[in-house]
């Protein structure tokens, strides 16, 4: 991972994160069960294993972010027992549906729309982060839903 030096905004610093071929840092979650979910957000149950994978990566940008600001004292949004992630979704997010062709017993994708996904639904996503902000209390990275598909 990259780390840039740290921007200032009136709601405190932000430190852009990049991977090794200079893209925002995504992943592909594995199947997740949707806890709820409004038109600007999806919160999803996350098992141990996603759980683990996010507080290393907060773990490895927090050693970065400590380097820049060294005397900072805030705390991780993200702590290792959380249950559940929340995921910002934008206008340009991707829907899709997995379905069984009953004629040809293949799975099919289907485009979908946001109105269809309902609590409980089992979904993966593809979501990505531009990086961590720092403000007065907390740090943390925003993640955003590139793709939903319900499965």
């Amino acid at each position: 991972m990259q780390f840039e030096h740290p921007k200032s905004s009136h709601l405190g610093k932000f430190i852009n994160i990049k991977d090794s071929s200079d893209k925002n840092i995504e992943i592909q979650t594995p199947q997740l069960k949707v806890y709820k979910i409004t038109g600007k957000e999806i919160v999803v149950e996350i098992d141990q294993s996603l759980r683990e994978w996010f507080s290393n990566f907060i773990e490895i940008s927090s050693c970065h972010f400590k380097k820049y600001l060294p005397r900072n004292k805030q705390s991780p949004s993200f702590e290792g027992d959380v249950k559940y992630l929340t995921i910002k979704i934008k206008e340009n997010t991707e829907f899709f549906h997995k379905l069984k062709d009953p004629v040809s017993e293949n799975d099919k994708i289907y485009i979908y729309n946001l109105s269809k996904i309902n609590e409980n639904d089992q979904v993966v996503l593809l979501i990505e982060t531009l990086g961590i902000w720092v403000n007065r209390n907390y740090y943390g990275a925003t993640w955003t839903a590139k793709q939903i598909l319900v499965v």
